[in-house]
């Protein structure tokens, strides 16, 4: 096997001008990105020490003076993390695409989805953890991704910085192709890659400096030719990995499915990166934090205001920041007789009020931009828990734009690549022998997914209603409507697990039952009544012998 991997980094290293060009292209691609990112990542994932980067030439950073976009944007990300992937129920189920599935089909696909919950809320996987730094870039940047890679208890996840990430769509628009940057120590490096006479010649040419930063390139593509369950360097996706200062192949391995899954909240037709509620949501955020500032300042100027004094001053500059101390030369330029009046102060504050008023609409735009305007406590008449529950259902549907595309990019690479790995380690109970050769899909049943589908119970719940009027008029129209079926559509709807539902087979066999058993009870009760009647004649003829009636 060392001989293949060998073998396959050679034929690679050919190949590798190609691959750095390639990833010059995809960076230029997303070059005009980059900007608003920046500014995104200033105002509303901004670094720790809350500084925002200055432009070119500037002497000193500038402080964030407003939080209102950092706690919108991880409000709409803990919202979307939480109805998206429900800590405490499954909330995706595997299907299938072809047929119905039956009752015992029904039965395996709750105990794979049960599995894959487990696995996705352990602590091994550390899913739920990736999985909320990666919803903070989709919310604010409109594009996150994570990568799926193996451990010995299954598949692990980890949130990739953006900024460091590069994709390409094939021609079907979607995402196949990722290259990534990571940095080792140059003592890890030789390490991991142990066969690298560039790292080699390294260490002897500038020394043994082994905390030096050394840059590697991921590159994932589709391999030409590639095989699922083949050898991992003939598997449908390459892996190869790119010493970038020395132009090296260090690694060349394999996947059967595309180990990434990025994902864009929100996408322009011909571009392959998204964008999200940060774009909308910058230049509201931005003002806001002048106006922030200038209250700030306004605040502190009232509190420790600009004073004048007599003390002679060289430069005759005002200095207007709080608490500082202007001089004049002599009392009469300021019109003072007295002493005790040397020293005043400057009212240079302005209209607080005004500067709120236009904070609070800045900060409606922002709430509304970023969905979470629902989430304040509202003002009006106390509602009833179901109108709560009405009002929060309306507003998860209005989110469908949002939710469509990270379930169908984003969560389905996450899911199929998450069953696949699984199944392979035996983590699943035998598949029915039904499955075969039946190919699978998956359904989301995540709290967003049943707001989104109780429209269709509630058109049950309407039918129903109408088909009581409608029977009024005519006895048998009811009689159109399947019932059972409609209460297993809406079972379903509901998130209600296949064994809390008896299967057809079950209630077929059940009502046969209880019609033989009520045919037998009418039979029973015909030949009782007859019984009777012969019981009352035979009497009715004793009596007339009785009585000597021949």
């Amino acid at each position: 096997m060392e001989t293949i991997v060998k073998r396959a980094i050679r034929a690679a290293q050919k190949r590798v001008k190609s691959l750095l060009m390639d990833w010059e292209e995809m960076k230029q691609e997303r070059l005009p990105f980059e900007t608003e990112w920046q500014k995104i990542g200033d105002y509303i994932l901004p670094r720790r020490d809350m500084n925002i980067t200055r432009a070119k030439g500037s002497l000193r950073t500038k402080k964030l003076a407003d939080n209102k976009g950092v706690v919108a944007n991880e409000r709409l990300a803990a919202t979307l993390h939480g109805f998206l992937m429900s800590p405490f129920t499954p909330w995706v189920m595997p299907n299938l695409l072809e047929r119905d599935a039956s009752h015992d089909e029904e039965v395996w696909f709750d105990a794979v989805a049960k599995r894959m919950h487990a696995h996705f809320s352990g602590s091994a996987s550390n899913f739920r953890v990736h999985m909320a730094e990666d919803m903070l870039d989709s919310t604010a940047f409109g594009s996150s991704i994570l990568f799926i890679g193996t451990g010995k208890s299954g598949p692990t996840y980890m949130s990739v910085p953006l900024m460091r990430s590069w994709w390409r769509e094939n021609e079907q628009g979607v995402i196949d192709t990722v290259d990534r940057t990571f940095d080792l120590t140059l003592r890890k490096a030789v390490q991991r890659y142990p066969h690298s006479a560039e790292l080699k010649e390294k260490i002897k040419r500038d020394g043994a400096n082994e905390s030096e930063l050394i840059e590697f390139l991921h590159v994932v593509q589709p391999r030409e030719g590639g095989r699922e369950n083949a050898a991992r360097v003939f598997k449908n996706f390459e892996d190869i990995v790119i010493y970038v200062e020395g132009g090296e192949v260090v690694d060349v391995g394999g996947h059967d499915q595309f180990p990434y899954a990025p994902g864009r909240l929100q996408r322009r037709s011909g571009e392959a990166y998204g964008y999200g509620p940060g774009w909308t949501a910058l230049p509201n955020i931005i003002s806001a934090n002048s106006i922030m500032e200038a209250i700030s300042r306004n605040t502190e100027q009232r509190a420790d205001p600009t004073m004048f004094s007599i003390l002679p001053n060289a430069r005759n500059l005002i200095d207007r920041r709080p608490g500082a101390i202007n001089s004049i030369m002599g009392l009469e330029n300021l019109g003072i007789s007295n002493i005790n009046d040397a020293i005043q102060t400057l009212d240079a504050g302005g209209d607080v009020g005004v500067g709120y008023q236009l904070l609070e609409l800045l900060y409606r735009g922002i709430d509304f931009s970023f969905y979470v305007d629902w989430l304040r406590p509202n003002e009006g008449p106390q509602k009833t828990a179901t109108e709560v529950i009405d009002n929060r259902d309306l507003r998860l549907r209005s989110m469908s734009p949002l939710v469509a595309r990270l379930e169908q990019e984003k969560l389905t690479n996450i899911v199929e690549r998450t069953f696949v790995l699984e199944k392979a380690a035996g983590h699943f109970p035998p598949m029915p022998e039904s499955l075969d050769k039946h190919e699978l899909g998956f359904e989301y049943r995540s709290p967003v997914a049943q707001a989104q589908r109780q429209s269709e119970v509630e058109a049950m719940m309407r039918t129903f209603d109408f088909a009581a009027v409608a029977a009024q008029f005519d006895p048998d129209a009811p009689k159109v409507l399947d019932a059972q079926e409609m209460l297993r559509d809406a079972a379903r709807a509901n998130g209600a697990q296949a064994k809390y539902v008896r299967s057809r087979e079950t209630v077929a066999a059940q009502t046969a039952q209880e019609q033989a058993a009520a045919q037998n009870s009418q039979e029973l009760d015909q030949t009782l009544i007859g019984a009777q009647a012969l019981q009352a004649g035979g009497q009715g003829l004793a009596n007339l012998e009785t009585a000597g009636v021949a």
